[in-house]
């Protein structure tokens, strides 16, 4: 990390504990849980919303199509390799 980066982090990190210094054990608690409540929430939102999204939109997929390859003025080609291996 770079001196800038460390010196902010360091910052945050010491702003954070005063914070939480000044809380008591039990609203920490609430705290803690109703974030956890909020993340939960969030993740069975997405998880759910995103079921529904491919449900009402059917993907349209098309097939591959193979590759058409001009060989003559390819700089390697195959069959003048397998003609060099051919002489020896």
């Amino acid at each position: 990390m770079t001196g800038k980066t460390l010196e902010i982090k360091k910052k945050t990190d010491n702003r954070l504990r005063e914070i939480c210094e000044g809380l008591s054990h039990r609203k920490r608690v609430v705290l803690v849980i109703a974030a956890l409540i909020l993340f939960a929430v969030t993740a069975v939102y997405m998880a759910v919303s995103s079921i529904c999204f491919e449900q009402k939109h059917e993907l349209n997929i098309k097939h591959i199509e193979g590759l058409k390859l001009n060989y003559d003025s390819d700089s390697i080609n195959i069959l003048k390799i397998r003609n060099y291996d051919n002489k020896h």
